[in-house]
């Protein structure tokens, strides 16, 4: 994943700019899930093979992988540029806003949140 890390669908966090100045191809796979019922696939404090049981409570789970045109570095264009417009054509394509936020923020909210949520004699 460019972002780093999966997340709820809501938006889309920065892509790794280190990844787009290899002067390489890209091929853009977009991933996403339609549910039946409005439970959070991916949660914020949760491992993600936590996150992947919460599948089983689902009656039908559509993943919808679409794989788009191949990308390239353009002439004149660095590995942030690049990054920023492969970025923007695949948010425009899954219809979700791109978030000023590293996959970083998402780590430091869900250690915060954690302070805040009650602690459970058992674990899932």
């Amino acid at each position: 994943f460019p972002e780093g890390c999966l997340t709820n669908g809501t938006g889309l966090l920065l892509y790794h700019r280190f990844l787009f100045s290899l002067d390489v191809p890209v091929l853009p796979v977009a991933v996403r899930l339609e549910k039946f019922f409005p439970i959070n696939m991916d949660t914020l404090c949760c491992p993600t093979w936590h996150n992947m049981i919460w599948q089983f409570f689902q009656p039908h789970v559509t993943w919808c992988i679409d794989i788009l045109p191949v990308e390239t570095l353009r002439d004149g264009e660095n590995g942030e540029q690049f990054a920023a417009r492969f970025q923007k054509e695949t948010a425009d394509h899954l219809n979700i806003p791109i978030t000023p936020y590293l996959k970083g923020a998402k780590y430091a909210l869900a250690k915060a949140s954690e302070a805040t949520w009650p602690n459970f004699p058992f674990t899932l």
